[in-house]
């Protein structure tokens, strides 16, 4: 029998799905500039139409998901450790009118501040802000090359194609 103390898990389970939608909907990896590794995939891997798509599924799925994992583990917390460095820089050490003496004053107080001021911006910018820097405008689509001299094309499904050398023949 249930507590009558206890709340009720289907409301516990609505108020954890709401607090996860609510908290991923400002999740930093949502923003298409914030994912530099999977935009490069995506830019790399384009199939020419939806059976080599379908082809590519069995090794793209679990390839996407790795590298999306790379892209919200290190590489866009790494990308945001200079912008917050920046902000703190400018906020707090570049100050070109100051005296010297009121500069080598207020160092140790400002370095007290800034440690703890630097750890939540680069959070903040790690994972929920947008970043500052306005994204780049999306590559255009490359053209299939045609294969060079004395490279056969070998079909697999349509627009996947395999390009190795001829084999000479004597």
């Amino acid at each position: 029998m249930t507590d009558p103390e206890q709340p009720p898990r289907r409301a516990v389970l609505a108020l954890v799905l709401a607090s996860l939608t609510v908290g991923l909907g400002g999740c930093a990896f949502l923003q298409e500039q914030n994912r530099p590794l999977l935009n490069a995939l995506d830019r790399r891997i384009q199939p020419a139409n939806p059976w080599a798509m379908v082809a590519l599924s069995p090794v793209m799925i679990p390839t996407g998901l790795v590298v999306g994992a790379l892209d919200a583990v290190a590489a866009h917390p790494i990308g945001s450790i200079p912008e917050a460095a920046g902000g703190i820089r400018r906020t707090y050490f570049a100050h070109e009118d100051e005296a010297f003496l009121e500069s080598a004053l207020f160092f140790v107080p400002r370095l007290a501040v800034a440690v703890p001021d630097f750890a939540l911006l680069w959070t903040l910018r790690a994972f929920w802000m947008r970043p500052t820097t306005p994204a780049p405008p999306p590559a255009p689509p490359q053209a299939t090359p045609s294969p060079a001299e004395g490279m056969e094309v070998i079909p697999v499904v349509p627009g996947l194609e395999i390009h190795r050398p001829r084999e000479s023949r004597p």
